[in-house]
C-alpha cells in the first residue's frame, strides 16, 4: 500500500491503527445467551470469545489474564442474559466468570477433557518409540490415526492401527483407555457419566498411571462442571479450533501483523460479520384518548396522575453476532483474507 500510494510505510500503519480507532468505538455486537471462552497461541496466549449458537467470533484478548477476562466480562451489554459458559480448564477463566457472571452455568468443553487422554497416548506411543528404535519411524508416521476414534478409521487405517497395538500391548492399553474416556461421553446423565468415569479410573493400570494422570487431576479439580456437559443440551466450543489452526498459520505468515491489526482485521471486516434479524416485544406507552377537546384540555393538568397504560408490540431489529468463523475460514483458505 505504502508503495502503491507513494508514502512512508509508516504512516499506513499510522492511518489504519486511527481508522480501527474510530471502528472500535463504533462497533456493536450481540451479547450471546451462550457465551464460549476459548484461547489461541499467537506468540503467546490470547483469549477468545465465541458465540456458541451463532458460531460466530466475539472478540479476541491481547492476554488470558483473569483481570483481562474479568474487565471485557463486565463490559458486555446486557452480560445478564448470558445464561451458559463453554470453557476449558483454566483456572483464571472460572474465578473471572463467576465473579462476573454469577448467573451463568459453567461448562467445560469436552474437547478439552478427552484431548487429555490423546494427549496420555501420544505420550505413551512417544516412550516406546524412544525405546524401540527400530519401530520409532512407523510409530511417528501413524501417530495422526491413533488420535483418531475408532470408528473413524477406514479399513486401510484401522488394519495399520490394529498392526501397532498388537505389537504394542501398552499402546493397546492406552488407547483403550482413550476409546473408552470418549465413551462416556455417550451416556444420558451426569450420574451415568459419572459411574462410568469411576469405572474407567480403576481400570488404569499401574504402568500407565502417571501418563493418565492429567485427566484424573482434570475429573478431580473440575468434576461438576464436566458432568454440567450431560444436563445442558451438549454445550461445546469445539468448532473453534479449524479457526483458531487457520488464523495462527495468517498470524505466522503475514508481514507485519501485529495482535492488534489482526484482531482489527478479523473483527471489523464488514463481509465477515454475521448479522440476523431477530423479534423483540417492546413495550409502548398508551395516549390517553379523548373525543371532547374541552375534556383534554381539563385533564391536561391532572394527566401526570392518570396511571401508565403500556400496549406490547413486536418489533424487527438487526443484530451483529460478531464474526462468522465458517465466512471467516472460506477467506483464509481463498487467500483473500
Amino acid at each position: 500500500m505504502a508503495k502503491q500510494v507513494g508514502v512512508n510505510e509508516k504512516t499506513v500503519r499510522n492511518v489504519f491503527d486511527a481508522y480501527v480507532a474510530e471502528l472500535e468505538q463504533e462497533f456493536k455486537r450481540d451479547t450471546p445467551v451462550w457465551l464460549g471462552i476459548d484461547e489461541i497461541k499467537l506468540g503467546r496466549f490470547r483469549a477468545v470469545f465465541t458465540n456458541v449458537h451463532g458460531k460466530s467470533l466475539v472478540d479476541m484478548l491481547p492476554d488470558r489474564y483473569g483481570t483481562s477476562i474479568e474487565s471485557f466480562l463486565r463490559s458486555l451489554p446486557d452480560k445478564a442474559k448470558i445464561t451458559h459458559l463453554a470453557m476449558d480448564m483454566w483456572r483464571p477463566y472460572r474465578i473471572a466468570v463467576s465473579k462476573e457472571l454469577p448467573q451463568a452455568r459453567i461448562v467445560v468443553d469436552k474437547f478439552h477433557v478427552v484431548s487429555k487422554a490423546n494427549a496420555a497416548l501420544e505420550a505413551v506411543r512417544r516412550n516406546l518409540a524412544k525405546t524401540d528404535k527400530k519401530h520409532a519411524l512407523g510409530l511417528k508416521r501413524s501417530h495422526k490415526l491413533f488420535a483418531k476414534r475408532k470408528a473413524d478409521l477406514d479399513d486401510s487405517q484401522y488394519l495399520t492401527v490394529s498392526g501397532w497395538l498388537n505389537s504394542f500391548p501398552l499402546l493397546a492399553s492406552a488407547y483403550d483407555l482413550k476409546e473408552r474416556l470418549y465413551a462416556i461421553y455417550e451416556v444420558q446423565t451426569k450420574e451415568e457419566a459419572w459411574g462410568e468415569y469411576l469405572h474407567w479410573e480403576s481400570t488404569i493400570p499401574p504402568e500407565l498411571a502417571k501418563a493418565f494422570r492429567p485427566v484424573k487431576t482434570a475429573f478431580r479439580n473440575w468434576q461438576p462442571y464436566i458432568l454440567n456437559y450431560f444436563d445442558d443440551l451438549r454445550i461445546t466450543n469445539a468448532f473453534t479450533e479449524s479457526f483458531n489452526a487457520k488464523i495462527r498459520r495468517v498470524y505466522r505468515n503475514g508481514r507485519g501483523y501485529t495482535f492488534d491489526r489482526l484482531r482489527a482485521k478479523v473483527l471489523f471486516t464488514d463481509r465477515l460479520q454475521k448479522r440476523i434479524a431477530v423479534q423483540e416485544k417492546v413495550k409502548i406507552r398508551k395516549k390517553p384518548k379523548f373525543e371532547d377537546i374541552q375534556m383534554v384540555r381539563m385533564m391536561m393538568s391532572f394527566i401526570d396522575m392518570v396511571a401508565d397504560e403500556f400496549e406490547t408490540r413486536n418489533q424487527t431489529k438487526q443484530v451483529n453476532l460478531g464474526t462468522d468463523l465458517s465466512t471467516l475460514e472460506a477467506e483464509i483458505d481463498s487467500g483473500k483474507f
